[in-house]
């Protein structure tokens, strides 16, 4: 739970000791964190927040009426003298639409404290960073097919000896060797596809003893 103090009469975040605080709360989809905001007022003290009944949250990218908010919270928020705690679900299309294909977005995040009759009594505003997850679920990286062989399939290659093939234009080739072979090619004999080697002049001379 993340833990923010807000000063509702200057509209500002402060630290721990009164001062301003330079804070911009961070969201990042798929996150479903739970804020915190005790708000005080300009001295220090605790916000008198006994006129609010009930409460609602949102995050927006901009002030656009027409435009959804990018997640949304109307129940669940719970108001303990000053403090108000928020729970947040980022897991939304909407967010996901804005934040997607970025590192960073800037966006708003608003809470408002209702009287009886509907009508706002509390607000508060303030930017925050929405950002997008480098491993979002329900996407698996595809593993690419290795491109070399393992020791295993080495020793294989090799022990399954060679397969020859013999000619004398480079055109007709065939398994026995004859008198008018001049060239020669080979290929794994693993493997009845495998690629011939490029074609090999053979030895010419006399026969040896």
């Amino acid at each position: 739970m993340k833990h923010y103090i807000y000063d509702l009469s200057e509209e500002l975040f402060r630290d721990a000791n009164g001062s301003p605080a330079a804070t911009l709360p961070g969201l990042v989809f798929g996150e479903r964190p739970t804020w915190e905001l005790e708000l005080v007022d300009d001295q220090g003290n605790a916000a008198d927040l006994s006129a609010a009944v009930a409460w609602r949250a949102a995050v927006a990218q901009d002030f656009n009426s027409q435009t959804p908010p990018m997640c949304r919270t109307s129940g669940g928020i719970v108001c303990a003298d000053n403090v108000v705690s928020v729970p947040l679900d980022t897991c939304t299309e909407e967010f996901l639409a804005v934040v997607d294909g970025t590192r960073r977005q800037g966006c708003y995040f608003e809470l408002r404290g209702l009287d009886g009759d509907g009508a706002a009594v509390v607000t508060v505003q303030f930017e925050v960073s929405c950002r997008m997850s480098v491993d979002p679920d329900g996407i698996d990286p595809q593993e690419l097919a290795p491109q070399y062989l393992t020791e295993a399939q080495v020793r294989a290659v090799i022990a399954s000896g060679a397969e020859l093939q013999f000619s004398a234009d480079g055109e007709s080739w065939h398994a026995a060797q004859a008198g008018a072979d001049r060239l020669v090619r080979f290929r794994s004999a693993s493997s009845a596809s495998g690629a011939w080697s490029p074609a090999i002049a053979l030895p010419e001379g006399a026969q040896g003893p």
